[in-house]
């Protein structure tokens, strides 16, 4: 079964030659002491590789085949896939974090615009009629809003020539500077590409989490027991000095087996001698450092596949959101120029009033009889009223304006004298109040 050689190095599964069952295993000095050490055990080693190639060959084919599988199988339980790795399971926030959405106040001046950073809304919501032009006070007329573009952003100017509004959206990554090495899946960026930016550590720490996904997904792949063995090898009982740096020795007397010892483990084999001797052991049996397995680059394709998925995944993630806040954008610049076109419609709207309100009121002044003496009242400025008193003639004249319907309500009360004495300037008798109103609609 060559699935259980999975993990072992060619220099291992040489040394695993049984010397107590093959004759070619053994190597002797013309006498009857084994020779198994320093340059001797090199050499026996390198001989005895030959004449083996035809089994190393047959468990390279097999453990190439299931190795391959192992790692594809472990492929497909982390991407769902061994062709991409589209399916990998991330935040689908990722790549969108960077991204703000900001209306923000424009700074005019000679030659040049700047946006107030300052002076910034995440909502149109939040900005005030008053910033887009509306007059508090409803005195003067404004003429019509100004809407136009700056800084490459939708930009609302308001008819008084005092706010104006940019709507922006920063934070944008440039992923045509983000590329990522084949063999180790670790993402790249130009510095040059995020040095000017202000969201130059929003951008790294993005990445950063990119990276830990790309990171979770290439771990959860390589940590699969065959496959870490088809990588790395592993560890043989009986065979493998886990340390590397271990010599040890052991003295064998008489015939009989000997234990040629590997660093906490033992290879047993059969030695015929008959004198005390001692086996140093200096050789290494399988190397851990990084280039012992029998497929190193087993999962290397895969890292890369990793790497370019989880980049597309996140860019799309960013360029579907970029496409909401573009929309927003485009739907909010409707809305704040409707908006700004009613706050001009209302400072219209509050100048009509104004004017008719001043004829309304001012309505109170025609009086029937202007020689006689007058008194003026005017009441929260909706109301005017004249009050005309003479000896042989009374007279109230109220003009009242609602402001919101743009109706003026005139009333006219009046009295005349049915026995005036004309020598002493004084009305004996008044005749009944007659009162008269009408209604004028501005």
């Amino acid at each position: 079964d060559y699935t259980q050689c999975i993990g072992l190095d060619t220099d291992t599964i040489i040394r695993m030659c049984p010397q107590d069952l093959l004759v070619g295993c053994q190597n002797y000095d013309g006498g009857d002491t084994m020779i198994l050490s320093g340059d001797a055990e090199d050499d026996f080693y390198a001989r005895l590789e030959p004449y083996v190639q035809g089994i190393i060959l047959d468990i390279d084919n097999n453990l190439l085949t299931e190795c391959q599988n192992a790692a594809d199988q472990a492929m497909i339980s982390v991407c769902g896939d061994t062709e991409n790795c589209d399916s990998l399971a991330v935040d689908k926030q990722i790549g969108t974090n960077t991204l703000e959405y900001k209306i923000c106040e424009v700074k005019s001046y000679t030659d040049s615009t700047d946006i107030d950073y300052n002076s910034c809304y995440t909502d149109i919501s939040q900005i005030s009629d008053e910033t887009l032009g509306r007059d508090v006070e409803g005195s003067t007329p404004s003429s019509s809003a100004a809407i136009g573009d700056s800084m490459n952003n939708a930009m609302i100017t308001n008819s008084k020539g005092g706010t104006k509004l940019a709507i922006i959206i920063e934070g944008e990554i440039p992923w045509n500077s983000i590329s990522f090495d084949d063999q180790t899946g670790e993402i790249n960026i130009s510095s040059d590409a995020i040095r000017n930016t202000d969201y130059a550590d929003e951008i790294e720490s993005e990445l950063a989490i990119l990276q830990n996904n790309i990171n979770n997904a290439i771990n959860a792949i390589e940590s699969n027991t065959q496959v870490q063995f088809c990588t790395t090898g592993r560890i043989v009982q009986g065979v493998n000095d886990n340390t590397n740096t271990t010599t040890l020795s052991t003295s064998v007397t008489g015939t009989g087996q000997s234990l040629v010892s590997r660093g906490n483990n033992a290879m047993v084999s059969t030695v015929a001698t008959t004198n005390s001797t001692t086996i140093p052991n200096t050789q290494t049996i399988v190397d851990r450092s990084g280039t012992g397995g029998r497929f190193p680059g087993l999962t290397q394709q895969m890292r890369a596949m990793i790497a370019a998925s989880a980049i597309k995944i996140a860019m799309r993630n960013y360029y579907n959101k970029y496409d909401e806040l573009e929309e927003r954008r485009m739907q909010d610049y409707v809305k704040l120029s409707e908006r700004v076109a009613t706050v001009q419609e209302a400072n219209l709207l509050d100048a009509r009033r104004e004017a008719a309100r001043v004829a309304c009121t001012g309505m109170s002044d025609a009086s029937s009889m202007s020689t006689s003496s007058t008194e003026k009242n005017s009441e929260l400025d909706l109301i005017g009223s004249k009050v005309v008193d003479g000896w042989n003639y009374k007279e109230t004249i109220t003009s009242t304006f609602d402001w919101e319907t743009l109706m003026c309500h005139r009333c006219t009360r009046s009295q005349n004298c049915l026995n005036p004495k004309g020598g002493r300037r004084f009305c004996k008798q008044w005749a009944e109040v007659v009162e008269q109103c009408v209604d004028i609609q501005f």
